[in-house]
């Protein structure tokens, strides 16, 4: 079974204690086998693992999708904070 090579950098579980029972459930679905599905793993790639929050889940694609959002956003066209002026 192939492991992610991002795993053992990966501060996840350095800070936060989910229990024996979520962490093997986690480390199971996201750290072998199906590791590209896991939001930590897509954001490492795209931005550098020293960017990924330590308490970022696995599962939390809307951060990756946001990410991904704000990087493409042309720079002449800054953030409204949903604000319209």
């Amino acid at each position: 079974m192939r492991h992610c090579n991002l795993a053992k950098q990966c501060a996840f579980f350095a800070v936060r204690d989910e229990g024996k029972e979520m962490h093997d459930y986690l480390t199971g679905r996201y750290c072998t086998g199906n590791f590209s599905d896991c939001a930590r793993y897509q954001a490492a790639l795209d931005m550098g693992q020293e960017l990924v929050p330590d308490d970022m889940f696995p599962n939390e694609e809307a951060f990756v999708s946001l990410f991904a959002w704000s990087a493409n956003r042309p720079a002449s066209h800054p953030p409204s904070h949903g604000l319209n002026n």
